[in-house]
């Protein structure tokens, strides 16, 4: 715990606890609080991040394919006028000019044409989660999510549990004052012990193998 102070004892002397319960907090529980709901806020800002970016590739995808569209059309209305200058030529009708004319908006509207596909081609196919701004920010939520699983292990530290179930037989600080050598408190299972029995040899005679015997101390 560093150096952490007790802030609250859950438990008394004599108190059965089972594994895992809280015995005591520590002074540090509150930065530990404060640094978990950073962690969250910044978990949510992350995956609202990753949503936003989504959102806009699926937005450039769509504008992509509207201009794609736009190009074809207008390729197409610009091969149409070719062909029909391209015959009033040959009939000697249109100008040589006008035919120039026609073919060059023909071949640019070809080019971008090309152009609006080269575009849309970056976004793919709607696998969205392939694709790099994306993938960023979503490592980032990863990442943001990694640190908030930091933040609450290091906020479990601040509640001292019960590594076993037994009773609580000493405790040695108080709240305020920080565990020394001795650690906060000694735990023991008592369900089942050991007892050595002295017996003075005038009075050996009067125990026989088998005889049941009666324990009794202030701490049972």
């Amino acid at each position: 715990a560093g150096d952490a102070r007790v802030a609250t004892l859950m438990v008394s002397e004599g108190d059965r606890v089972e594994q895992g319960d809280v015995l005591a907090t520590l002074d540090s529980e509150r930065s530990l609080l404060a640094a978990v709901e950073m962690a969250r806020a910044q978990v949510a800002s992350r995956e609202a991040t990753l949503a936003q970016v989504r959102w806009s590739v699926q937005a450039s995808r769509d504008e992509a394919r509207a201009s794609l569209a736009r190009a074809e059309s207008a390729f197409q209305n610009a091969v149409r006028e070719f062909e029909r200058v391209e015959a009033l030529r040959q009939r000697g009708i249109a100008a040589e000019q006008s035919y120039d004319q026609r073919r060059t908006a023909r071949d640019a509207a070809a080019r971008d044409v090309e152009r609006a596909r080269a575009t849309l081609s970056r976004y793919g196919s709607h696998e969205d989660d392939r694709q790099t701004d994306v993938l960023v920010a979503a490592r980032n939520v990863d990442a943001a999510k990694a640190d908030l699983a930091r933040a609450l292990a290091d906020l479990d530290k601040a509640s001292v549990r019960a590594p076993l179930t037994a009773t609580v037989l000493t405790i040695h600080v108080r709240p305020g004052e920080k565990p020394g050598a001795l650690g906060l408190m000694n735990l023991g299972d008592i369900e089942r012990m050991n007892a050595e029995v002295e017996v003075y040899q005038s009075q050996i005679g009067r125990v026989a193998l088998g005889d049941s015997v009666e324990l009794t101390a202030e701490a049972l």
